[in-house]
Order: C-alpha cells, then sequence, then structure tokens
C-alpha cells in the first residue's frame, strides 16, 4: 500500500507551525529516509561541490553533515547508461516486507545472545557455590531457558520467512527483465538524467531525520527534528499518517497520536525483554479498535513507527517500523 501524501504534506505544516524562520544559514546533521523505494544517486551541494548519498527505506540513511543556507535541493546525478534496475509495486513491497523481516531477525538474535550470556553468568554463579543452587536461582534458570527456547524459534521463522522473500524477490527481478509490464502498468526506472527531487528548510541548527515521499516526477520533503531530547534511544516514535486520531497505551502509559502528528513513547518494562502494547483507533462505525504491538527493548535502539490508513480494511490499521541503531562515530559517513 502507497503512503497517504496528503497527511505527509499536512505533518510538515503542523511540525513547522510552531516556530517562524529563523535563519539564512544553518549547521545541521540528518538522517534520510525513503516512504517508497530507496533512491539511489542522490546529490546535493555543499562547500562548492557536489555530494552524492543513497536514500534506503527499510532503515535511516547514514549520518550526513551539512553547513550552508537554510533551504538545500537535492537532485538526481544517475548515469546516464540506464544502469538503475527497473522496479515494479510487487519489487517494492517485497523489499520492505524483507527490510522488515531483517530488522525482527536482528532484534531476536541480539535478545537471544543477551539471555544467553545471563543464562551462562547464572551458571557460573551457582557452579561456584558450594550448596544447593536457591530456589530464586532456580527459577530464573528455568525462566531463561523459556525464553531462549521461544527466541530460537522465534528466530528459525524468521530465517526462513527470509530466506521465502529472498526467492520471491529473485524471482520478481526475472520476471521484470523478461516480460513486459502488464497493460495499464508502468514500470518505474530510476532517471538517467540528473533532475530536481525536491527541497527543504531547515528551521535551525541540530539534529534532523528527512523524509522522502513520491509524488509523480519529483518528492515532497519533510523534516523532523532529532536528537536525544526529542527522540532518546531505547525510545519509540509513532508517526501518525492514517488521517485519524490514534491511542498508544502501555501498562502505565497513555499518549495520544493525533492525525498528522507524532509521539514519543518509551515502553515499560525490562531491557533485552519484549514490550506489548496497544494502538487504538476508531472503525468505520466509530467502534474503538485495539491492535497489539510489540517491541524489543534496548537502549541503543529506537523505532520509527509509521501508523497508516488500511485501505482494504476498515478494521485494521498499518504500521511500518523503521530500527536505527546508536551509530558510533566511525560508523557516521562525514559530508
Amino acid at each position: 500500500m502507497r503512503l497517504m501524501l496528503l497527511p505527509c504534506l499536512s505533518l510538515s505544516a503542523i511540525l513547522w507551525a510552531a516556530e517562524p524562520e529563523k535563519k539564512d544559514e544553518v549547521r545541521v546533521t540528518f538522517q534520510a529516509l525513503s516512504l517508497e523505494a530507496p533512491i539511489k544517486d542522490v546529490g546535493f551541494a555543499f562547500g562548492g561541490k557536489t555530494h552524492k548519498l543513497d536514500i534506503p527505506n527499510g532503515q535511516l540513511g547514514r549520518v550526513t553533515e551539512y553547513a550552508g543556507p537554510a533551504k538545500i535541493a537535492f537532485f538526481s546525478v544517475s548515469p546516464d547508461d540506464g544502469s538503475q534496475p527497473e522496479t515494479t509495486p510487487e519489487l517494492e513491497a517485497a523489499t520492505r516486507r524483507l527490510a522488515r523481516a531483517t530488522s525482527a531477525s536482528s532484534q531476536a538474535a541480539e535478545a537471544f545472545a543477551e539471555l544467553t550470556r545471563q543464562s551462562d553468568r547464572l551458571s557460573l554463579r551457582t557452579g561456584e557455590n558450594s550448596g544447593p543452587a536457591s530456589k530464586e536461582d532456580i527459577e530464573r534458570a528455568a525462566e531463561l531457558a523459556e525464553k531462549l527456547r521461544q527466541l530460537g524459534q522465534t528466530l528459525s521463522l524468521l530465517t526462513k520467512e527470509r530466506e521465502e522473500i529472498q526467492r520471491e524477490i529473485a524471482a520478481l527481478k526475472s520476471l521484470s527483465k523478461t516480460e513486459p509490464a502488464p497493460a495499464g502498468r508502468k514500470k518505474t526506472v530510476m532517471p538517467k538524467t540528473p533532475k530536481s527531487l525536491g527541497e527543504v528548510r531547515f528551521r535551525k541548527d541540530g539534529a534532523y531525520l528527512l523524509l522522502f515521499s513520491r509524488m509523480r516526477d519529483s518528492y515532497k520533503l519533510v523534516s523532523l527534528e532529532d536528537g536525544q531530547d526529542t527522540f532518546p534511544f531505547g525510545s519509540i516514535q509513532f508517526v501518525n499518517l492514517s488521517g485519524e486520531a490514534v491511542t498508544v497505551r502501555y501498562p502505565g502509559i497513555v499518549a495520544s497520536v493525533p492525525p498528522n502528528g507524532r509521539s514519543v513513547v518509551t515502553p515499560p518494562g525490562a531491557l533485552h525483554d519484549y514490550a506489548v502494547g496497544e494502538i487504538g483507533f476508531a472503525n468505520r462505525k466509530a467502534e474503538e479498535i485495539f491492535l497489539p504491538y510489540r517491541s524489543l527493548k534496548h537502549p541503543e535502539v529506537r523505532e520509527l513507527v509509521f501508523l497508516l490508513a488500511d485501505g482494504e480494511s476498515p478494521e485494521a490499521l498499518q504500521t511500518r517500523t523503521i530500527e536505527d541503531r546508536r551509530q558510533t562515530t566511525g560508523d557516521r559517513g562525514r559530508k
């Protein structure tokens, strides 16, 4: 399902309405994300040179530094040889599913490793004691064993899912090379010559997340202020593009996310364990429906969750989750 463009436009107006334009020159860092297919060979001018970056859709892009005019324009710097791959809606959807499965697998694998370390430390401590293990140690060992068993099953299912999606992607790529597009559907081809992709104005110095949303032959860009004070690691930021009011709740936490708004929540519970909350919305009969939402708590990971309307079912709400892991200095791309 394509993301709703009108809510995205309203989102930019709402997020920027509180503060008037102040600066003509800014010093910022940003991470970019495409809300549809990845965007290859995107250029922008900085320091008298053209710099290039790729904008992913399954994770936030690398941290990029920029200092210059508050308004920055992005443009295509694709090669003229037509080497960019063709894509179809089916291929884009499969690529997004692979990114979600890969992210979930990474979370589960890290949780499994952490629980294994806890189990090993417990075994070492009880083995060093001369007497029998305490009741608490026995119960904790059983709890860890059960969690490891469940995570092992989850990892196995996720591995199988990733393999199936990879086979599907390979088949779709092969099909796109050998068969013409069905009647009424045009294949999307990345541009062969440089062209404008869109522009955005940074409100002030600081860190930002840049969202690229496709609009015919260009993109609508939305900037979200970022940072430990607004979107800390260990938290979840819900961005509501569904067009309807949404409520997010966890034990002891209730957060309202208005249409075209956002809310940051830090779920309760132990680190390296799953936190289970609920996302509530009203259907067309004005009945309130709550759907479960589960995420792994990790101090070095934060999640960006887009809440999307489901055009096929009024009883459902689609979510698209982007995981962002804290980057070290060596991981950051400097521009």
